[in-house]
C-alpha cells in the first residue's frame, strides 16, 4: 500500500509508537493513584487533546491526499503519516501501561515507583 517493504513500515511505526509511549508515560507519571475502589486519575486536558489531534490528523492527511493522491508515493509523506499515528497511539499506550502498573503494584502490595 505504501510502496515500501512491510518491515520498513513496521519499524517506523514501532519506533514512533515507542517514542509516543514514553511521552504518554511522562504525561501521566505521578498523576494516577490507587484509591479504595480503583485508580484515580485527576482530570487534565490530555484526553481531549489526543482525541482532537486524531481527528485533525486524519482529516488533514486524508483530505490533502484526496486532492493529491500521488502523495502516497512520496517517502516523506508516508513516513510522516506513520510517525503521526504511531506517536498518537503510543501516547495512549504509555498512559495505559502506567495505569496498569499502578494496578499491578496495588495487587502485589508494592509501592508504585517510576
Amino acid at each position: 500500500m505504501f510502496g515500501f517493504q512491510h518491515l520498513t513500515v513496521l519499524m517506523g511505526f514501532g519506533l514512533s509508537l515507542l517514542v509516543g509511549a514514553g511521552f504518554g508515560w511522562f504525561l501521566i507519571c505521578g498523576k494516577a493513584f490507587w484509591v479504595e475502589n480503583g485508580v484515580l486519575l485527576r482530570g487534565n486536558p490530555v484526553t481531549l487533546i489526543l482525541v482532537l489531534s486524531i481527528f485533525i490528523a486524519k482529516f488533514t492527511i486524508f483530505t490533502w491526499s484526496g486532492f493529491h493522491p500521488e502523495l502516497w508515493l512520496q517517502t516523506w509523506f508516508v513516513l510522516g503519516v506513520i510517525a503521526i499515528f504511531g506517536i498518537i497511539a503510543g501516547i495512549s499506550l504509555g498512559r495505559l501501561v502506567y495505569i496498569l502498573r499502578v494496578i499491578q503494584m496495588r495487587i502485589t502490595h508494592q509501592p508504585c515507583s517510576v
